[in-house]
């Protein structure tokens, strides 16, 4: 199958750049930027410019697919060779559980597959992990990032 970001949606794309890519590919890729904007971050602006081009330079989404499609190898196989229902169940459980590189990973697998029904699982994955991510931040779990640059000071 070629690369799945041509049938993504913008907020989808920076959905897979903000939770499945990590500060190593931005730099492998060459788009931590030297000197980010001020009062964003060069990680944040890296992902912003990531998402863009995985529409535009097919190079890169290319090669960011191999590269995601290798890391989760294990779950893209699952999901690709499950059926609809099963798909679903773990996917419901993923949405639940599911941290760090799993949760990464189920959803790389389920927005990449070519099924319009498991995609659609996975956009209900982004959604639940949208509203996770939003109650963390409301309750105060996460740390805040550090500013690159003290300009903004």
């Amino acid at each position: 199958m070629h690369h799945p970001f041509i049938q993504l949606d913008c907020t989808t794309r920076m959905f897979l750049a903000c939770l499945c890519v990590d500060s190593d590919d931005l730099k492998s890729f060459r788009l931590m930027p030297g000197t980010p904007p001020c009062c964003i971050s060069a990680e944040t602006t890296a992902r912003a410019a990531m998402h863009r081009l995985l529409s535009e330079d097919e190079g890169l989404a290319v090669d960011l697919a191999t590269v995601l499609d290798l890391r989760h190898i294990d779950v893209v196989e699952h999901v690709r060779t499950s059926g609809l229902d099963a798909v679903a169940e773990h996917a419901r459980r993923a949405s639940r559980v599911a941290v760090r590189d799993d949760l990464a990973g189920w959803a790389w697998a389920l927005l990449r597959d070519p099924r319009q029904e498991v995609r659609a699982a996975g956009n209900r994955l982004m959604a639940e992990v949208y509203v996770r991510g939003m109650r963390t931040l409301a309750e105060g779990d996460l740390v805040q990032l550090p500013l690159d640059s003290s300009a903004c000071e």
